[in-house]
């Protein structure tokens, strides 16, 4: 039957629900995104509709509802089909009119109050107790860590707020407490505020682990499990907007599920898999109305991955773009006053604006990979001038960067430019004793018609390496010159 709560606060609303939900066809609890579990709908945005029950009679309110607007009319289809349902379908109707009306429609009557609640009476008792519990923002009999960031309201109102994080909590804390049976899945947050219905984005972890069915090619279905082996939870990142269309990514899982009504209906899901949060961002940013409202995974490293993977499969512009997209992340962070707005794609660039730049200890590596990244991918697409710059960023972060120096002095050499080269790749040596970079200076030593100097980097590569397979054909080639 699931648990829908409504509460009116001045001219604004709040509505928490579940989504667990009753069919008729085999009177099963089901507790999925692919069943259509939404079950708070925005109509517009002065209009909004929930429903608790059996999901057929919904179904047939909301197509009989379709485009209305009269209120009126709106009460009277889901009252009668209400009643049709034998009772077993309660509904919600919000509506501003010159202020804001609450109907509650269940037990045959419709009836209009500033608090409702429809769907399991043990549900709204458990809700009840925790609500009104000084302690209602911890599931009780969980004495664990749990991850929680939900977007307040927008006012400067902290009762309203603390009335919005009392209820979230509250049935929170119901599904959470896996004793009311029919209520479960998460939770789906609408508000009315400034004149408008908006769905709240949130993430939380669930420590209930939840199976979305999928179709596969074969036509078999399969059960995805969200949670993990250590600690059986699954995280929920919910995103909704201003409109009836939502989104929820589940990380654990990589998969999103998209949300939107058809011919006037549900919400229906359609399920993405092998979509990351930096995907599944960018499919609802060209396929959506939906906007990530909180991240938990768009960080630089995250990116930078992307970045890697895209160029050993040579898709070197994709590869430039996600790369692009791991130093803008990760320029938020720079100081001395960091700024989430901030969108630099290099250190200089942050320089010229700042006038001083700090990056963190924790951070320096990871940053100096990515502009090699970025600078490799500029090398093998044969821009050595934008390679060199990439790789002195990676040097600016750490001065003796082996691969910054070795790269950039090949870069200079691909150029013609043998001394610099040399002194770069000299440099390399200072600080490395290794067989790649004297192999890398001999080579430039050979090119610039210096095969003596050539043969003696080979050979001190060789001695650091004796199976070094470049560095023995080099050898072999620069010793015929030399006779």
């Amino acid at each position: 039957m699931s648990l829908i709560v409504a509460r009116k606060y001045n001219n604004n609303l709040i509505i928490v629900s579940d989504t667990k939900l009753t069919y008729d066809d085999d009177h099963k609890e089901r507790n999925s995104p692919k069943d259509g579990t939404i079950k708070v709908i925005i109509l517009s945005s002065k209009i909004a509709i929930c429903y608790a029950g059996k999901v057929f009679f919904a179904e047939l309110a909301l197509k009989e509802i379709a485009e209305e607007t009269d209120v009126s009319i709106i009460e009277s289809i889901l009252l009668k089909h209400h009643n049709e349902s034998k009772k077993e379908t309660d509904f919600l109707l919000a509506f501003a009119a010159e202020n804001l009306v609450l109907v509650e429609i269940k037990n045959g009557t419709s009836r209009r109050s500033d608090n409702c609640w429809i769907g399991t009476i043990e549900g709204f008792n458990k809700y009840q107790s925790i609500f009104l519990s000084e302690n209602n923002n911890k599931p009780q009999e969980l004495e664990v860590t749990t991850i929680k960031i939900v977007r307040m309201p927008d006012t400067d109102d902290n009762s309203f707020r603390k009335t919005f994080s009392k209820m979230y909590d509250a049935m929170l804390g119901v599904i959470e407490g896996h004793e009311v049976k029919n209520v479960g899945g998460f939770i789906i947050p609408l508000i009315f505020e400034n004149d408008e219905f908006h769905y709240s984005n949130y993430t939380q972890v669930f420590r209930k682990p939840i199976d979305v069915d999928l179709e596969m090619p074969d036509g078999k279905p399969t059960n995805i499990n969200f949670s993990s082996v250590e600690d059986g939870a699954y995280i929920v990142n919910f995103l909704g907007g201003k409109t009836n269309e939502l989104a929820i990514h589940f990380p654990h899982g990589n998969i999103g599920v998209h949300y939107t009504r058809k011919e006037n209906g549900l919400l229906n899901p359609k399920v993405y898999t092998e979509m990351d949060e930096i995907d599944f961002t960018e499919f609802l940013e060209s396929n959506s109305t939906v906007k990530f409202g909180i991240s938990m995974f768009k960080e630089a490293g995250n990116y930078a991955l992307k970045a890697e993977k895209e160029f050993n499969e040579g898709r070197y512009d994709a590869a430039l773009r996600r790369v692009n997209q791991a130093i803008n992340q990760a320029s938020k962070s720079w100081g001395p006053e960091p700024d989430h707005n901030a969108s630099f794609n290099s250190l200089q660039e942050c320089l010229d604006a700042k006038g001083k730049i700090e990056i963190s200890h924790e951070h320096l590596e990871t940053l100096e990979n990515i502009f090699i990244l970025k600078g490799e991918i500029f090398f093998v697409l044969g821009d050595f001038d934008r390679a060199i710059l990439s790789f002195r960023e990676a040097i600016t972060l750490k001065e003796n960067s082996f691969e910054g120096l070795r790269l950039k002095g090949m870069a200079q050499a691909n150029l013609g430019r043998f001394q610099d080269a040399l002194e770069t790749l000299t440099e390399c040596v200072k600080h490395h004793e290794n067989a790649e970079i004297y192999y890398s200076r001999g080579v430039v030593y050979y090119h610039k018609g210096d095969y003596i100097s050539a043969k003696k980097d080979f050979e001190m590569a060789l001695a650091i390496d004796n199976k070094h397979v470049k560095s023995k054909q080099a050898l072999h080639d620069t010793n015929r010159i030399i006779g």
